[in-house]
Formats: C-alpha cells, structure tokens, sequence
C-alpha cells in the first residue's frame, strides 16, 4: 500500500482487522538531500498504526554516507541516533526502522531513553529477514537479433539479471551487472570483434 493520506486510512483499517500490511513511501530513497522527507515518511506510517503514541523515533540507512534519523521531540541524540547505531552494527542498508514509545508515566531520562530506543531497533532488525545487497550497475546492451542468445548469455555468465527488453530486429536489453562483475563484463562486451554494443544507463543513441 501507497503511504499517502488513503493509503494510511487504509492501512490503518486492516491493521485494526488485525492483518499486516507494508506500506511503501518513495521518500525513503536515496538521493533525499533533507532528513525531513525520510522521518515524515516513516512518522506518517507509525502515527497512523499507532494514533496515540507520544513519539515515533526513526533513523534510514541507504547505505554506507546516506543516513538520516529523527528524534520526533525527544532529546537530542537520545532517540533518532541510537536507532541508526542499531543498523550501522547491523550493517543494514536499504532500511529504515521506525520506534513508537506511548508513556507510562516513568521519566527514562537521557540514558534510559537510549537504552530503550536502540534495543527495540536491535530486537526488529534480528527478527528480520535479511537478503543480501549486492550494488550493481545498470546497462543497455543493443544488438541484433541473431546475437540475442550471447548476450543473454553473457549477461547470465556475470551473474547479472534483465530488467526489460525489447526485441525486434535490433535488440534492446536493460540490464543489472554486479558492480564486483563489471570488469568482466565490459572486458567481453568491448573486447574487438564483440557482437554487442554496450553503453551505460542514461546514455543515448
């Protein structure tokens, strides 16, 4: 489901007909030069699952430099900054976690509200499950159509993967090569005599 203003509703709705629902919200990609777009995203997903929570702390990692977090209120570097500590000694990417507090009338102060932030991120990232990230580049292969099945098969050789393509007597492929592959795959898609024509994503014919 979409996170805007009738996705929620309706997140909302299932979530109290006690089914799980994930909400998706195009804020938490990377490229966010603010901390706001990534922290309103996952404050929206939390208040609106949970209307009467006094603070919704967040942190998103992207990946290695792109971090943001959000103490939504609490005191600085109490709340957003120990959840991002959490992915960080997860080596998550990709991710964003989002605590919801509701006060029970205990004062936890800086300390305790740390210990508290950071062990309920840790306790959500280890029930998770986790597929690994491998970063790939993405390329147009063109060739003709009698070169098809080589290029598929040198796509699949590096371990890469098709996005789309179109097939026609000149063969358009958009592929994903893992970046860890990209050496062999540009060493036999430029190599003399290659039937493939190789160029990166966003470059034009």
């Amino acid at each position: 489901i979409g996170a805007g203003v009738v996705g929620l509703s309706v997140a909302w709705l299932l979530s109290q007909q006690g089914h799980t629902v994930l909400l998706i919200d195009p804020a938490l990609e990377g490229g966010q030069s603010s901390t706001a777009g990534s922290s309103a995203a996952l404050d929206s997903i939390d208040r609106a699952l949970h209307p009467k929570a006094r603070h919704v702390g967040s942190a998103v990692r992207w990946d290695l430099e792109w971090e943001r977090w959000d103490d939504d209120g609490e005191p600085s570097g109490s709340t957003g900054r120990p959840i991002l500590h959490a992915l960080q000694s997860a080596e998550a990417v990709r991710t964003a976690v989002g605590v919801v507090r509701y006060f029970g009338g205990t004062l936890l102060g800086v300390p305790g509200l740390i210990r508290a932030y950071r062990g309920a991120a840790e306790l959500a990232l280890a029930a998770g499950v986790w597929m690994p990230f491998v970063p790939v580049q993405t390329w147009w292969v063109h060739c003709d159509y009698p070169h098809l099945s080589t290029a598929l098969r040198w796509v699949q050789a590096v371990e890469g993967t098709v996005r789309s393509q179109r097939v026609d007597s000149r063969c358009v492929l958009e592929v994903d090569i893992p970046e860890h592959m990209e050496s062999q795959w540009k060493a036999r898609c430029l190599a003399y005599g290659s039937p493939l024509q190789l160029l990166e994503t966003g470059t034009v014919l």
